[in-house]
């Protein structure tokens, strides 16, 4: 899974300060190597439907010191409009959308 993780990251090409969403986050293999690339400065949103698999990513975040990392559980049925995300459009500089997951 993180080797996976990381090559699709990689291509997003993250820039320090950049407003980021790592939609379909899980654990977080792909939000830490992204956060590495933006130096952590900036925006990161892990986002995924399920609210247990982003806490798991928490304590690796601390553990490889980055904190600027928000968590947001969505909508899995985006035919509904998700509120949060909603409220955001536009507001990202990139999207990493790996669907279903590349591990």
């Amino acid at each position: 899974q993180d080797e996976g993780s990381q090559l699709v990251a990689s291509l997003l090409n993250a820039r320090p300060g950049e407003t980021i969403a790592d939609y379909c986050a899980g654990t977080g293999g792909k939000t830490l190597a992204i956060a590495a690339q933006m130096q952590n400065k900036g925006r990161l949103y892990s986002m995924d439907v399920d609210g247990d698999r982003l806490e798991r990513g928490r304590p690796r975040c601390a553990k490889a010191g980055v904190d600027n990392v928000q968590r947001q559980t969505v909508q899995a049925d985006m035919t509904r409009k998700d509120k949060w995300c909603k409220r955001r459009n536009r507001t990202f500089d990139r999207v990493l959308v790996d669907a279903p997951c590349s591990g």
